[in-house]
């Protein structure tokens, strides 16, 4: 959540010392009104207290449920009021409410919630609510970072674009453990580390009750130069250089949800293969197939299936259950 309450709100910063004297100052962007976090329908019970954590906003006379909460001395689950945050994607009309949940598992895993609110009805209408894990970090050195930003366009009077972008950052530094290509441990070549960016756009009718996302349309690359999370851990990320087939066959094996979910499919059948790497060659000008590959490469999608999916409720660490 570093940064986010201020470069995705619209917030402008302050002029920079050379700024000429004929400029016009930056505008700052409205503030929400004061809000608090409330615990409702509280009780007791053998393995500790539990509530339903509730933001409310009197002065737009909102209560927003957030998360059913829990605690005890051995265990916490709740909402981190230090990462909690709201503000405005359009003033008085679009508001984005976000927050991170105390961390889990040993303190190695926490999420992180989004929920974007319309107020141009009453009451106000949810059009997003969705979580993504904001951090973990399993066995010795085997770090996830993913953190969403949302934006708005307007594209007509009754329309909106919500604009989100999810960077997830993976350093598997640990020989004995870590995600292979596959999903799988301990089957077939894998990422030391990588950065998967993800670009979307969906367009809504927020006044519409239903809320159907009318078009929605993303992109996503595979950075293979990003900096590590513990870039110390791994000192030859900077002079890996990685195959046309090592990377088409990740990109299979991430993209294709059966390689997670079959233990033994370890590797991608020829013909994903030889479509992937066509894809690549296709949407990467830059490449060929006898260059090793850096940088910055697009992801060929098949289908709309976010490359970087949103927590489901079955997921360990959904914060709305």
């Amino acid at each position: 959540m570093i940064g986010m309450m201020l470069c995705m709100a619209g917030i402008v910063m302050s002029a920079t010392a050379g700024q000429s004297a004929s400029e016009a100052p930056p505008v700052a962007a409205k503030p929400v009104p004061a809000w608090q976090l409330v615990h409702h329908d509280e009780k007791d019970t053998p393995g500790g207290k539990e509530y339903l954590a509730t933001l409310e906003i009197p002065d737009l006379s909102l209560s927003l449920a957030l998360m059913n909460c829990s605690e005890s001395p051995s265990h916490e689950w709740a909402v981190d009021k230090d990462t909690l945050g709201a503000e405005w994607l359009e003033p008085d009309r679009i508001l984005w409410i976000h927050w991170c949940t105390t961390r889990m598992g040993n303190g190695n895993y926490r999420a992180e919630a989004h929920v974007i609110l319309s107020l141009a009805v009453s009451p106000a209408k949810e059009l997003l609510r969705e979580a993504f894990i904001e951090w973990g970090k399993g066995g010795i050195n085997d770090y996830e970072q993913t953190n969403a930003t949302y934006r708005l366009e307007r594209s007509s009077p009754v329309r909106i674009v919500i604009c989100r972008t999810v960077t997830h950052d993976v350093s598997e530094t640990d020989e004995n453990a870590g995600v292979p290509l596959s999903v799988i441990p301990g089957w077939g070549v894998r990422l030391r580390h990588y950065r998967i960016v993800q670009e979307s756009r969906s367009e809504i009718e927020p006044e519409d009750r239903l809320g159907k996302h009318v078009h929605c349309w993303q992109r996503a690359w595979l950075d293979l130069d990003a900096t590590p999370l513990f870039k110390g851990d791994i000192p030859e990320y900077k002079t890996r250089e990685y195959t046309l087939q090592e990377v088409a066959e990740f990109l299979v094996l991430y993209l294709c949800p059966r390689y997670g979910k079959s233990p033994g499919m370890g590797s991608c059948l020829p013909e994903e293969q030889e479509k992937m790497q066509k894809e690549l060659l296709s949407r990467n000008r830059t490449l060929s197939p006898d260059k090793k590959m850096r940088g910055r490469i697009e992801i060929p999608l098949f289908s709309f299936r976010p490359v970087i999916a949103p927590l489901c409720p079955e997921c360990d660490y959904y914060p709305f259950n």
